[in-house]
């Protein structure tokens, strides 16, 4: 009975130290915030000797703690931070320079760094008062948006110079502020927002994106003896992440085409990827398209505005829709969202074949003076479908006077896959308004021509 007891003593025991371990390293996976330990060791840079009791500083979002390097010159911290960024250590010791040095860190993960400083020494150049900032470099030109699996921060270096264009020694050392100008509105930050320039005159900031696309523009800046010294604007583009299903469509350039009989007839076919927050996908994010008639350009990458664009051409097979029937093909974009899930979406074009006309009836009644009747008649191709657009329908008298024509006479088809848009009327009125010109006939003919082929039709009869 003691040996049980003990045994689920035991038990109970490393089942508390185990939880205990877990909470915290491991990071909250509902939110990501976790605890990060930064540690390293500060030393001479020409020797490699360490240094003891350097003063460390770790900045992060307006926090900062506060070490002293032991006698071996490390130095470790704990704290919190949500999933992945970028921290400022800046490091200080009588009789060397300090050093700004940025490091990338992970929640529930340890970093570590080494900090070399460079002892200062006489006779060194020296430097006027700050007169101006430049920029040195930026890490990246753009960036991704937050969550996107693309790099999600730059590193931007500025140097301040002397009147002369010399930069300034750590005798003129001063702060530098930064401050963002136009930006998405995602939630984009700047860490640190100030720092100390170093024995170069120089400082290191970080941007990290938001959860919005765009263009982010911002300043360093400097307050001295009452005059304020100002970059020129800083622009770091963000662009969007992984595709996303509730913000993927495909559009079709034309609903219909003359493709049912015409081969090379070709139509641009458009993939439209956004991400999770709307904006448009990093650039060059693979599409897949397939299609149930004709070919078309495998895949594609998506450009700036997150659209990747494919070429339909008209060939076999001609497609036949289970339910559209005869003539309707359905053209499908693939990519995968973060987690490799197939997002996807479908268009549908129409192929439409030869024009072929009916008249009711072919032969009116007759039209008494001052009188009129009315002719219907369809178009559409072989399959009953319409016919593509930019065909020209034209109905005109060829034999006969005295009369006019009123209604669907003269125009241009539309881009439609509607039936409805193959039924069509018109009217023919004796407009002899005066005396009658006694009975005559009258032939009318209705004519198609365009890129889906030419066809005629014809009615006629009596005015009296």
């Amino acid at each position: 009975m003691k040996k049980y007891i003990f045994t689920l003593v035991i038990l109970l025991v490393s089942s508390l130290i185990f939880l205990s371990c877990k909470t915290s390293t491991e990071p909250d996976t509902s939110t990501g915030e976790g605890e990060v330990t930064v540690s390293g060791q500060v030393i001479d840079n020409s020797t490699g000797s360490p240094i003891s009791g350097a003063e460390v500083n770790i900045i992060s979002d307006g926090i900062e703690i506060g070490k002293t390097t032991n006698s071996d010159g490390r130095f470790a911290a704990t704290f919190s931070v949500e999933k992945s960024k970028q921290i400022l250590v800046y490091t200080t010791y009588t009789g060397y320079y300090s050093d700004s040095t940025l490091v990338s860190v992970t929640a529930g993960e340890e970093s570590s760094v080494t900090i070399k400083l460079q002892e200062r020494t006489t006779g060194e150049d020296i430097s006027g008062d700050p007169a101006s900032i430049v920029l040195i470099s930026t890490s990246s030109q753009s960036i991704g948006v937050r969550s996107s699996g693309s790099v999600e921060s730059a590193t931007i270096t500025f140097e301040v110079q002397d009147s002369s264009g010399n930069s300034i020694n750590i005798d003129h050392s001063v702060w530098v502020n930064f401050k963002l100008g136009q930006t998405p509105n995602g939630g984009e930050y700047i860490n640190p927002t100030a720092i100390k320039t170093n024995a170069e005159g120089r400082v290191t900031v970080s941007l990290s994106s938001g959860t919005v696309a765009g263009v982010v523009q911002f300043v360093a800046e400097i307050n001295f003896n009452g005059k304020q010294i100002i970059s020129k604007p800083v622009n770091i583009s963000i662009h969007g992440g992984h595709p996303d299903q509730t913000h993927f469509s495909v559009a079709t350039e034309y609903l219909n085409v003359p493709g049912w009989n015409i081969d090379g007839f070709e139509n641009t076919i458009s993939a439209i990827v956004g991400d999770k927050y709307a904006n448009p996908v990093k650039p060059n994010t693979s599409v897949y398209f397939t299609t149930t008639g004709g070919v078309i350009e495998g895949s594609a990458l998506t450009n700036e505005l997150g659209i990747g664009t494919a070429t339909l051409i008209t060939s076999n097979p001609r497609p036949v829709h289970p339910l559209l029937g005869k003539g309707f093909a359905v053209i499908t974009a693939t990519t995968a969202d973060e987690n490799y899930n197939k997002v996807t979406g479908s268009t549908i074009v129409l192929f439409s074949g030869y024009p072929i006309i009916t008249v009711d009836p072919t032969e009116f009644p007759d039209i008494e003076h001052r009188g009129s009747t009315t002719i219907n008649y369809t178009v559409m191709d072989e399959n009953g479908n319409p016919i593509a657009p930019g065909n020209s329908i034209n109905v005109s008298i060829v034999e006969g006077d005295g009369a006019m024509l009123v209604g669907d006479v003269n125009f241009t088809t539309m881009d439609t896959q509607s039936k409805a848009a193959t039924q069509y009327t018109f009217k023919i009125v004796d407009n002899d308004l005066v005396l009658p010109l006694g009975r005559r006939s009258l032939t009318i003919r209705i004519k198609v021509s365009g890129p889906n082929g030419i066809a005629t039709a014809w009615t006629s009869g009596i005015i009296d």
